[in-house]
């Protein structure tokens, strides 16, 4: 039902805003780009029978299709619209175009539909993937915004977590025979693996100490004891995905002295 009510709103929204007079970059391609000419035309051949698509470039050596594109087909279909996903070679030829095939087809529905057409379209279609898979976890490269330690903020350094390293300063004392950091040995940190649930719920996934000393390794467990009670007592600020609360993995950093 949602759907089809997107479905209506995006022809009601987008039926007007055509850009039919717009100049196509097509209009010009260069005679001896024999391969982007072939592909428009199959495109076009393609669009005459009425088997107008979006085409999601998913790159060339390295697969990457988007994660909703069943939604997208789903929403795309209500429309008349296919979905495919396109590929590109990793082996470019020189004065010889690729993608032209997916590029025309695109440019083809913003001209109908408008610019924002495809932008609303992926919004949508990537709102329902993630409230149909509620316990999915992300990787935060995925996510819009990270999961934060209260005090850090998606803008920080992903390698300093200022909120948590003021947390475990706060608490941190270093035992008789830990060797500090010198000019010298300037590494001393825990590596954090962690994963935050979409209610802000800490778990430790993995963790590894960093010293240029070496001496320092055997006080892994008193440092351990240290901020493992604050990652873990702490509500974070979980990721989000189009403004909804998911579970992800993050890693964070506490330095030492």
């Amino acid at each position: 039902m949602r759907q089809i009510f997107f479905a209506g709103f995006c022809i009601l929204a987008f039926g007007s805003c055509t850009n039919s007079d717009k100049k196509s970059k097509f209009d010009n391609i260069s005679s001896t780009d024999t391969t982007c000419i072939k592909a428009v035309k199959r495109a076009k051949e393609d669009i005459s029978k009425g088997e107008l698509s979006f085409c999601y470039h998913t790159g060339s050596l390295l697969y990457e299709p988007v994660r909703c594109e069943e939604e997208i087909d789903s929403i795309l279909t209500l429309l008349g619209i296919g979905y495919r996903n396109v590929m590109t070679s990793d082996v470019v030829y020189e004065g010889q175009t690729q993608g032209c095939y997916g590029d025309y087809m695109n440019e083809v529905i913003l001209r109908r539909f408008g610019n924002h057409f495809i932008d609303s379209i992926m919004y949508k279609a990537d709102s329902i993937f993630v409230s149909k898979n509620p316990n999915k976890v992300f990787n935060y490269h995925d996510c819009d915004t990270d999961p934060v330690f209260p005090g850090d903020s998606s803008d920080d350094n992903r390698n300093f977590n200022p909120g948590l390293q003021i947390a475990f300063d706060s608490k941190v004392t270093y035992p008789e025979g830990y060797i500090r950091k010198t000019p010298n040995d300037k590494l001393g940190f825990v590596n954090l693996n962690l994963l935050i649930d979409k209610q802000g719920n800490a778990e430790i996934q993995q963790f590894s100490f960093v010293f240029d000393n070496d001496k320092n390794l055997q006080f892994q467990k008193h440092f351990k004891n240290i901020y493992e009670p604050i990652i873990k007592g702490t509500k974070w600020i979980p990721a989000t995905i189009k403004k909804q609360n998911v579970s992800s993995t993050i890693t964070a950093f506490v330095y030492l002295k």
